[in-house]
């Protein structure tokens, strides 16, 4: 760009700091995608999704874990759980690095994804446990007499229930990977490893720094953040309006029965009581009671 308009832009501007810019300079967002955020971006995705995906799934079975185990067990590990919540990523910044070191991980995808895993778990852990034991214990024993094992319960009854805190619980994993930047920039060297965060550190120079690009890349970062919040909200408000619904229709030999015998007669039903309670707390489409 010529010398005069840049400071003619620069000036105009200036009059005006907080109103919308008076060029468009859409070609920042190329440049800034040719340089590399593209490949930031793509590394930003990787590490995210398997990060969330792994924190929800070791989180919801720990919790779930801990629920069914009223012991001695179960206490001690809520008391780690609760332990990890205070310890801050920058105290383990140097074990981390020995650690990885000596397994291999540096200047790969796990030696982000492990950190990232190991400090959200607490918090997801205590997240879902704390709805896990909102469950009635009648849903469980609703599904045990339909055949369902351990696994089956877990699947088909806290799950679906669990949707809600589910959600929450990747929507915060997944802000913290994304934005995450410490373990980033000092356990990955290769620059087609970097995530965003860490890769637009490559735009900035000791002696300049072509700011246009940097926040067409920085806007660029930040497209995926703000599309989050909407998508959860739209997952929690469907996971409310079918969490009991998607349970029941499940457990199909349950539902036949409950269409073909009347309320009555199963609520007299000892092996079956616990089964009409739940279903009458909870009413199938379809089912008259």
């Amino acid at each position: 760009m010529d010398g005069d308009l840049l400071f003619q832009i620069l000036v105009r501007d200036l009059r005006d700091p907080w109103g919308l810019p008076s060029v468009w300079l859409v070609q920042n967002y190329a440049a800034a995608w040719d340089r590399g955020i593209s490949d930031y971006f793509v590394n930003s995705v990787i590490v995210t999704i398997i990060s969330t995906v792994a924190t929800v799934a070791i989180a919801a079975l720990c919790a779930y874990g801990m629920v069914r185990l009223s012991s001695r067990v179960a206490n001690i590990v809520l008391i780690v759980a609760m332990g990890g919540l205070v310890v801050a990523p920058q105290v383990s910044l140097i074990p981390l690095y020995r650690l990885l070191d000596t397994m291999g991980l540096l200047n790969t995808y796990w030696a982000m994804i492990l950190p990232y895993v190991a400090f959200r778990l607490p918090m997801a852990i205590l997240l879902i446990r704390s709805v896990f034991l909102g469950i009635p214990r009648e849903l469980e024993d609703a599904a045990t007499i339909d055949g369902c094992r351990s696994f089956g319960v877990f699947r088909h009854v806290y799950l679906p229930l669990s949707a809600s805190v589910l959600t929450t619980a990747a929507v915060l994993t997944g802000y913290f990977a994304w934005n995450e930047f410490l373990f980033a920039i000092v356990y990955i060297d290769a620059d087609a490893l970097r995530t965003i965060p860490a890769g637009l550190m490559s735009f900035r120079d000791s002696l300049s720094t072509e700011w246009g690009v940097l926040l067409a890349g920085l806007t660029i970062a930040a497209l995926p953040s703000c599309r989050v919040p909407r998508a959860a909200a739209v997952l929690r408000r469907r996971s409310r309006g079918g969490e009991c619904e998607g349970m029941t229709m499940d457990t199909g030999q349950l539902r036949d029965a409950l269409a073909a015998v009347p309320p009555p007669s199963l609520v007299g039903v000892g092996t079956t009581c616990s089964t009409a309670i739940c279903m009458r707390t909870w009413p199938i489409p379809g089912v008259t009671h």
